[in-house]
């Protein structure tokens, strides 16, 4: 190596903050909306197959359970429910990883692909072989799909934020996730409209049309995914992941050029990364020293993590039980009555023909249209049109809670994010949250008994203060706290958490509130003592509105931080960013060394 390499390290460093500067700086382009909308579409497609499956159950639950009045069995309930955010759960940490050792363009189609592939699969769910049930289909596609969902977590997220001009930067990635709430409501509205242009079918012919409409509700959200693909394909490689990780500044010059004057032009997307030698790829050992360095208890980024973490982790309890159960909540209170259908209508006792268990197939082969109307009368009249009805108002009630709470939360946090920061918005959300919740548990019967929509609204209320608070403040800081190197890998980890928490509220919540034993009053006041906690645990996240994103992600200043930068001197530095110069200078001092030795020799 020549004598001149030493300043190699610092002319790097120099390259390499003056593309985050005009990252930064940039002004709003077209560039920036349609990276919000594809990475936008991704959530929407992301929030409509998960919270689709709340508005079909009970459809499933009136075709494949009619022995049990349309209601499925608590494990059925339970593994059709939370299956999904198991396969989330994996899709974060696995896609989290390879978009920090890849690159983020290389893996964001990927996940699009497994998302449509999947909802696809659900949509034509069946029982091919004997021994094998349509419900063990359904959870498996489910659980592929949730792979693909939960990398793009990470991805949308990072990508977004590398993007972003620090002005701007907390509406763009509220704009990607507010998506999530358009997917809620077309779930809901997708339902209503089939369940409407089957009205007739299933009222005056045979209630085993609905097996029609929960598949195609299903399968209706692959289609803005399939829309996305060429756009996705389209998005060059972050300028940031391309100086800081790949660490040619003269790429990343030039894709900051495509993307802030972006009219259309060719951009170069080369495959760099393979062939670059240098390239300072995420590792364990880089990892743990990330976290740990010089110890855990004085590493800023390990306390970062715990908030993202933990916080994410107990938002996601309550939003995703309030979520995922709310058709239940809904016949709970009356809104949506239960049904009662007659036994000889509607199955044959004989498990041959019609096996209740969820894991058992339908045997010799018999069909469910031969098993239910096959020597047996139909579902008709007043039957036929209660199931409709249910039907219905599953849909119906899913899609006024979205609209009143649910939405209108996702676009207040758009408005403010970079008005009012994320910490305030994160910490009144949780505490707002919270009070609710304590008002429905603790006055659960009078509200009830004065107006089902006095609850209904205030339930709405929950959802309002959880996208206008937590729910998006969770998903955007942790981009904003990690350094390029690590920011996908450590956002999955986050997210995971949160999906963690999803999975709690899915099989314990859920089967403390499905298990009659429980009253909803003390499901409601479980899920407002994790808010509590979790607006305690926001104490530990930093706030990073208008902080370019190389300070942010080195920033100590959260409540919990200031008392461990004062009693244990953690320094308001990048870690990483430090280590990448030194590791460089001592490399090159190194081979100097050597080459003088050799000279002398």
């Amino acid at each position: 190596m020549k004598a001149g390499s030493c300043a190699e390290p610092i002319k790097h460093a120099a390259a390499a903050s003056t593309v985050h500067a005009s990252v930064d700086e940039q002004a709003f382009s077209f560039f920036h909306l349609k990276a919000i909308c594809v990475a936008g579409t991704g959530f929407f497609t992301d929030a409509y197959d998960l919270f689709a499956i709340s508005v079909v159950k009970p459809l499933i639950a009136i075709i494949y359970y009619p022995h049990l009045n349309g209601k499925l069995p608590l494990t059925a309930d339970l593994w059709l429910t939370g299956i999904a955010l198991a396969g989330t759960l994996c899709g974060q940490v696995f896609f989290g990883i390879l978009g920090d050792r890849l690159g983020r363009k290389k893996v964001y189609l990927l996940t699009l692909m497994l998302m449509i592939g999947a909802t696809i699969g659900q949509s034509l769910s069946a029982s091919p072989l004997q021994g094998v049930g349509v419900m063990t289909i359904i959870c498996f596609w489910r659980f592929v799909l949730g792979f693909g969902i939960g990398g793009d977590y990470p991805l949308s997220a990072t990508i977004m934020s590398e993007y972003s001009s620090t002005r701007w930067r907390g509406s763009f990635l509220a704009a990607v996730f507010a998506m999530q709430g358009l997917g809620i409501v077309a779930s809901s509205i997708v339902s209503i409209i089939t369940v409407r242009c089957f009205k007739h079918a299933i009222t005056q012919i045979s209630v085993l049309y609905l097996d029609y409409v929960w598949r195609i509700v299903l399968g209706f959200g692959c289609i803005p995914a399939v829309l996305t693909i060429y756009l996705r394909n389209k998005l060059p490689e972050t300028p940031r992941f391309t100086a800081d990780v790949v660490r040619d500044t003269e790429k990343a010059a030039r894709d900051v050029d495509y993307v802030t004057n972006n009219l259309g032009q060719h951009f170069d997307d080369d495959d760099h990364i393979k062939t670059k030698s240098d390239v300072d790829r995420i590792d364990a050992k880089k990892l743990h020293r990330y976290l740990t360095y010089p110890s855990i208890i004085r590493n800023r980024n390990f306390w970062v993590l715990i908030g993202t973490c933990s916080t994410w982790f107990l938002l996601d309890i309550a939003f995703y039980s309030q979520n995922l159960f709310l058709p239940n909540v809904l016949t709970y209170i009356g809104y949506n009555p239960s049904i009662t259908m007659p036994n000889a209508a509607w199955y044959k006792a004989d498990p041959q023909h019609y096996p209740a268990n969820m894991f058992v197939g339908i045997a010799n082969n018999v069909t469910l249209h031969k098993v239910f109307l096959a020597d047996t009368p139909h579902c008709g009249g007043a039957c036929a049109e209660a199931v409709y009805q249910k039907a219905y108002k599953t849909a119906s009630g899913n899609a006024i809670v979205a609209m009143m709470g649910t939405v209108p939360g996702y676009w207040f946090s758009i408005a403010f994010m970079d008005y009012m920061g994320r910490v305030p918005i994160q910490f009144g959300g949780f505490g707002l949250m919270t009070a609710l919740l304590i008002v429905l548990a603790s006055a659960y019967t009078q509200i009830v008994h004065a107006s089902k929509w006095l609850f209904i609204v205030l339930y709405a209320l929950t959802f309002f203060f959880a996208n206008f608070g937590p729910n998006t403040t969770t998903f955007v800081t942790p981009v904003e706290l990690f350094a390029t190197k690590y920011r996908s890998t450590l956002h999955g980890i986050s997210a995971a958490s949160g999906k963690a928490g999803a999975i709690v509220g899915a099989f314990a919540i859920g089967k403390l509130f499905l298990d009659t034993k429980v009253s909803l009053q003390t499901t409601l006041a479980i899920l407002a003592a994790t808010n509590l906690v979790g607006m305690l645990c926001t104490a530990f996240i930093p706030e990073t509105m208008r902080l370019p994103l190389m300070v942010s992600c080195s920033e100590t200043q959260s409540l919990f931080g200031r008392i461990l930068a004062r009693r244990f001197g953690i320094q308001q530095v990048d870690p990483d960013h430090v280590d990448f110069i030194n590791e460089d200078m001592r490399e090159s001092s190194t081979e100097l060394t050597a080459g003088g030795k050799n000279a002398a020799m």
